[in-house]
């Protein structure tokens, strides 16, 4: 291993005049190209390239040519560190090496500027940009890289292109404005982001056995916040914490335009206003490897894609395009007098019965939740967590507002205000309030009910899997109308003879 300072000024290092043979009296000037040719070197190079001991920080393409040599589990060719200073510019750098990785670290407090053209380089080569203690905007133009870590940057990538390969992105502690990533695969953390296209779907070698499942490109947030950006995606996730800043802005609700083919899983978020939009052309093989009671393993049938997925929120008025699948589970319960409108195309059948999902912070879904196959398709509302108080109120459960249709729907812990609509209604039980875990309001439509929860020793219902419908509420099973005359107003599943 050879290690190497690079100095972008030492004449000895210059080409000769070739008329006079003496050193070029130019040491260096703003733009000028540099090649660094070590390939005739034995061992691998380690180069650091420091600004802050160049005469010069305007430079044009700076070449590396790294050893080429066989050196077994080291013929990576070696690394190259580059330390940018205050209003540093690089027009481009190359790599001719298919595995040197490049780093670009800034090691000194300054509020200046960093500019970088165009960084290409070799299928695998990992690309590690850290801007820490740089207070000045850094503009990046076009990256050509297998892989990247960025942190501490504040600025913008007008263009990150990846080779075709299953590595990551991964961007922490960053502002990142009026930029385009395309990608296989993409982690954000701690990072604002705005005002940008992002796209992952750089497809990487999938596996296709069904005990493995396949490798997809995804999208993945935590505790980052994009305002004005539209994602198309493979799969994507999205978590957020309690902390209400990201890089010093104050968090508002989840509001984004997402395109995805495969899954979208959000996490721990307050309130969605977004877009949902899947891929009906794209299918997905979630097959699984079994093994029967005589040992014979046999893969299970296949689900299609576009499956939506929301793990505790407390309001819902996102738009489901093309979806096949929406599960909603669990909720948060929001502050006292929070106020949220429902969509315009979602009014419950009497204006009145929307109070309680408005008032007090109570959890509420006020969209249509509508799936677009009718194999597979499903929607999935349950919560069990409810408030220490006003439960005989409901606003713990979930409040949905506006239609719901599918041909399989599961219901636990949920006060309908508005329509749901479904060949099967399965009851999923959950914690009762006042003897029931469904509440009914408005419209309950269905060819079939089912029990999904435990069922009591004798084999009847238990407590908590039943509906109990209010004044007003319908429930139409097949060609019948049951509503509150049953003189109970609760009712269980083998009341329809169902199960």
């Amino acid at each position: 291993m050879a290690n190497g300072n690079i100095n972008l000024c030492d004449m000895n290092l210059l080409y000769q005049d070739v008329s006079a043979t003496i050193p070029a009296k130019i040491i260096a000037e703003n733009g000028q190209d540099y090649n660094f040719l070590f390939n005739d070197e034995k061992f691998r190079m380690t180069l650091t390239l420091n600004f802050n001991n160049q005469c010069i920080n305007d430079v044009g393409k700076l070449n590396f040519v790294m050893p080429m040599f066989d050196g077994g589990t080291e013929n990576d060719g070696g690394t190259i560190t580059i330390n940018p200073v205050a209003d540093t510019i690089i027009e481009e750098i190359s790599v001719a090496h298919t595995e040197s990785p490049i780093t670009i670290k800034n090691i000194t407090p300054h509020e200046g500027f960093f500019k970088l053209g165009k960084l290409s380089s070799p299928k695998n080569t990992m690309l590690n940009i850290d801007m820490n203690n740089c207070n000045g905007q850094t503009d990046i133009t076009q990256l050509l890289v297998s892989g990247l870590t960025l942190k501490n940057m504040d600025g913008r990538i007008t263009s990150l292109d990846k080779h075709s390969d299953v590595s990551l992105v991964k961007i922490e502690d960053s502002i990142l404005s009026n930029s385009k990533l395309v990608t296989s695969g993409l982690e954000l953390k701690n990072v604002l982001i705005r005002n940008s296209d992002i796209k992952c779907d750089i497809t990487g070698i999938p596996s296709y056995d069904p005990e493995y499942g396949s490798t997809v490109p995804t999208m993945k947030f935590q505790n980052s916040l994009a305002t004005n950006v539209t994602l198309e995606t493979y799969s994507f996730a999205w978590q957020e914490t309690d902390q209400l800043l990201v890089q010093g802005v104050e968090k508002g609700p989840f509001d984004l335009a997402i395109k995805f083919k495969k899954d979208c899983e959000i996490y721990d978020v307050y309130t969605l206003v977004n877009t949902f939009e899947g891929d009906p052309s794209f299918e997905v093989y979630r097959a699984f490897l079994r093994t029967a009671q005589d040992g014979e393993k046999y893969i299970s049938s296949a689900l299609n894609g576009n499956f939506v997925s929301i793990i505790s929120s407390n309001g819902i008025r996102s738009n489901f395009n093309k979806i096949d699948s929406i599960n909603i589970v669990e909720s948060r319960f929001g502050e006292s007098g929070v106020l949220a409108p429902a969509m315009p195309n979602a009014i419950p059948p009497v204006p009145e019965r929307i109070v309680p999902a408005y008032m007090n912070g109570g959890p509420y879904i006020a969209t249509d939740l509508i799936t677009t196959t009718e194999n597979y398709a499903g929607v999935k509302i349950s919560t069990t967590n409810l408030p220490s108080y006003n439960e005989e109120k409901w606003f713990g459960y979930w409040n949905t507002l506006g239609s719901i249709s599918s041909p399989n729907i599961s219901l636990g812990g949920v006060t309908n205000r508005g329509t749901i609509a479904g060949d099967r209604i399965i009851l999923m039980g959950g914690v009762p309030v006042s003897g029931a875990s469904v509440f009914n309001f408005g419209t309950i439509k269905m060819n079939k009910f089912f029990n999904g929860a435990t069922v009591s020793e004798d084999g009847g219902d238990i407590e908590g899997d039943q509906i109990r419908v209010f004044p007003g509420g319908t429930i139409i099973l097949g060609s019948g109308t049951y509503t509150t005359n049953i003189s109970s107003g609760q009712l269980f599943p083998s009341q329809f003879n169902i199960n």
